[in-house]
């Protein structure tokens, strides 16, 4: 999960640290972990970054397909109640993907603490 990503972050950010005092207190040491701890902690907040832009593609490629599979009955609607249900089907996927949309939100703000700023957000959306 994200926050084991983070942890394994954090570790190599503090042992990064730990390594630069080290070079400086024996900088006669040829190996510098400093700079390699620092290139795995890019890496991982790198690769992490990476997998969160992944969800949001598998997300929308998904929204996409419902709204394809929508507009390919397009051509059949006639009749009043046909459009009805047709304009409903459609902000159904659409509800879907704002739905999951908020969920992320929502629960990226709670992790940075933001609990209050949600509620009232909502709130403003009746």
């Amino acid at each position: 999960s994200a926050t084991r990503w983070l942890v394994a972050i954090a570790i190599c950010q503090a042992l990064a640290v730990v390594a630069a005092i080290l070079l400086v207190r024996w900088p006669e040491f040829n190996l510098n972990l400093a700079s390699i701890l620092s290139s795995l902690a890019a890496v991982l907040l790198a690769w992490l970054q990476v997998r969160r832009h992944q969800e949001l593609a598998h997300a929308y490629g998904l929204a996409s397909h419902e709204l394809g599979l929508v507009l390919a009955r397009e051509k059949y609607v006639q009749t009043e109640g046909e459009l009805s249900d047709f304009v409903g089907d459609a902000e159904n996927a659409i509800s879907r993907e704002h739905t999951m949309w908020l969920a992320r939100r929502d629960n990226l703000l709670l992790r940075r603490g933001r609990g209050e700023r949600r509620s009232t957000w909502l709130r403003r959306l009746g």
